[in-house]
């Protein structure tokens, strides 16, 4: 039990006060008279009692009222008796494995916490009650049906891992309601460090939903963006975008590079603040190809975002010769593809066939039939 109104304790120093009142009230003086020798020959043929007896009586009044003022001081005090309770409803629990998670922290990642947590619920599950588990990740995952199986619930969490993506938790959530049945006292669990959005948000948009969170690592710089841009200029002319904020709650000194296939192309050192941006601008010229990586170079609880990449890759324009009576899907397929060249034709002329092969790099015959050749790429 447990008392929630604590103030209630102080009306006991009334106690104090009602035996300080009865002390001082005048007492009675025993006279004897002449007719009293008949009682007194009765009482003492009937006992008076003991000496426990006797002082209970006399101060029967005075313990009285401390009992009414124990008993009002309880009332007051507001008692609460805790107890633990089996929910017979179903379980759906919602497992947040975007990027944030890998966050070191001094009792390891943020995910093996959320990982611990997800392992006790599915231990304390109730005889007839069920587990799903979905994860949350940059598409949400059913990763476990509905079972009651223990060993099944912790071999899917055991292989559950991290991402490199931004969860997300709101289209998770919708998915965990789909499943949701309020008539069984179903209940949905989301185990999140809560990073990556407005999570106060979140938690009000889904009231059936009981957070469980998990914290730990607040030193972090991380790269948000990192862009390039052709100029109108050149096509070997492009300006780059880098974008690094500080997530951490102190300044942090940070050692910044940009590389192209391990080539420096910007260094910088600066310093940021808590919660502070920082855009960099800086322009290049010449062939992009190849791997350009961004590059924070420190520790801290969270390595993931010291690294963005952008892959370049630089190909040639190809011809190719469609001959088909028309398909539509087929046509646009090809034309998403910015280097290839299409010659069309309806048919094919077995005069110019092997000229036609032979000036294009793939040819596509599409439900007709194809006259013999010895060259080139047929499909």
């Amino acid at each position: 039990m447990q008392l929630t109104n604590l103030q209630a304790l102080w009306l006991l120093g009334l106690i104090p006060i009602l035996i300080i009142i009865h002390n001082l009230k005048p007492r009675r003086k025993q006279m004897e008279v002449a007719n009293l020798f008949l009682w007194q020959r009765v009482l003492k043929e009937r006992g008076t009692g003991s000496h426990i007896q006797q002082v209970f009586l006399r101060n029967l009044l005075l313990l009285l009222q401390i009992l009414m003022v124990c008993l009002c001081t309880l009332a007051l005090a507001k008692p609460v008796r805790f107890y633990t309770s089996v929910n017979k409803g179903d379980v759906i629990l919602v497992l947040d494995v975007s990027a944030s998670m890998k966050t070191r922290t001094p009792n390891g990642l943020r995910f093996d916490q959320a990982v611990a947590k997800a392992q006790e619920l599915a231990a304390g599950l109730a005889k007839e009650s069920r587990m799903l588990i979905i994860e949350a990740a940059g598409t949400p995952v059913l990763r476990q049906p509905f079972t009651t199986d223990r060993i099944a619930l912790q071999t899917a969490l055991k292989q559950i891992e991290p991402t490199d993506m931004p969860g997300q938790l709101e289209k998770a959530l919708y998915l965990a309601l789909s499943f949701f049945n309020p008539g069984r006292d179903d209940r949905i669990y989301l185990i999140t460090d809560g990073a990556g959005g407005n999570f106060e948000a979140l938690v009000k948009q889904f009231p059936r939903m009981q957070p469980l969170l998990v914290t730990g690592g607040s030193k972090n710089v991380g790269i948000t963006r990192f862009e390039f841009r052709q100029t109108l200029k050149s096509e070997t002319q492009y300006e780059i975008m880098v974008e690094v904020k500080n997530f951490s709650p102190e300044a942090v000194l940070c050692p910044f590079q940009v590389l192209l296939e391990e080539v420096p192309l910007y260094r910088e050192t600066f310093e940021l603040k808590p919660q502070e941006k920082r855009l960099i601008f800086f322009p290049y010229e010449g062939l992009m190809t190849g791997t350009a990586v961004a590059r924070l170079e420190l520790e801290d609880d969270l390595a993931v975002d010291n690294e963005a990449y952008a892959v370049f890759h630089s190909e040639e324009d190809l011809w190719i010769l469609l001959v088909t009576n028309g398909n539509y899907f087929l046509e646009k397929l090809l034309d998403s593809y910015p280097n290839l060249l299409i010659n069309k034709a309806d048919r094919i002329d077995p005069a110019l066939w092997e000229e036609q092969v032979a000036r294009h790099d793939l040819v596509i015959v599409d439900r007709q039939p194809t006259p013999p050749t010895t060259r080139g790429s047929l499909l």
